[in-house]
């Protein structure tokens, strides 16, 4: 209530404040999220895999927060559904998270343990080496709040497929930069894999259209265009500090009242 500005990463997910605190949309200035261009970036034609023929296997790579809201079981799932209908896929699974044991259970479980590479974490100065592994990007996500790693995955030229999910609608339009399907669908996510495998020019023309959004619209040069005129706009305005009798900044961590599920789990967020 006494912030200057109030900053949030697209319209799904400014939607969903308002409608859980009861925010007035007005207070709320929209600014996506943006990514690195120079550190992601193709490594080879865009939408293209690695090998036409299918000879080799086609990588399936989730990277990112191995969290089953981030889809990490359903993405096991729908590789199991692939093998059964006799594609050649491999699954990569990069990252950490509070579900990397279950989906490695998942793995072992449904028998794809000869088909499924778990690379761990990677620092974020090598993250771009995850996106080089990959011939389709899967983030069957629930929710985002804006995603960074399908940021990273546009950049690097990789035909994507996710979720019509909060935080993901406003980047990707199902048909036009990526396959959208609904979350928690595995069945979907399994045939929306298998076109995107099967039909080069669908794939190719969304991985085109989705590098070129990433451009023009996420790069950081763009996004930290926008949040420099909010800055310069504030500039004249006087400081509302009538939030100090609710928040004393000098506060100890050890005498914090941590009884907030989020302070206690930061990861929650």
């Amino acid at each position: 209530n006494h912030a200057m500005s109030l900053v949030i990463g697209c319209q799904s997910f400014a939607d969903e404040v308002v409608e859980n605190h009861g925010i007035p949309l007005s207070r709320l200035t929209i600014v996506p999220g943006a990514t690195n261009i120079d550190q992601f970036t193709p490594t080879q034609e865009i939408g293209a895999l690695r090998d036409p023929q299918h000879r080799l296997p086609v990588r399936l790579l989730y990277h990112g927060r191995v969290d089953r809201r981030k889809g990490a079981l359903d993405f096991v799932q729908a590789g199991r559904q692939l093998l059964d209908a006799d594609e050649n896929v491999r699954l990569l699974i990069s990252g950490i998270g509070p579900d990397v044991a279950p989906a490695k259970q998942l793995v072992e479980e449904l028998g794809m343990t000869e088909y499924t590479d778990f690379s761990g974490a990677l620092p974020y100065d090598e993250a771009a080496r995850a996106y080089e592994r990959g011939d389709l990007f899967i983030s069957p996500t629930y929710a985002e709040g804006f995603s960074n790693t399908v940021l990273e995955a546009m950049a690097s030229g990789l035909p994507i497929v996710s979720t019509r999910s909060v935080g993901v609608v406003d980047c990707l339009t199902d048909g036009v930069n990526a396959a959208l399907v609904e979350p928690g669908d595995v069945d979907g996510l399994t045939q929306a894999i298998r076109t995107m495998i099967h039909d080069d020019d669908y794939r190719i023309r969304l991985a085109q259209r989705a590098y070129h959004d990433v451009l023009t619209k996420y790069s950081w040069p763009v996004v930290a265009e926008q949040l420099e005129a909010i800055y310069r706009s504030l500039v004249p305005t006087e400081v509302d500090d009538r939030w100090k009798h609710l928040i004393d900044i000098n506060l100890d961590v050890e005498e914090a009242d941590l009884s907030c599920r989020f302070r206690q789990e930061p990861h929650l967020l």
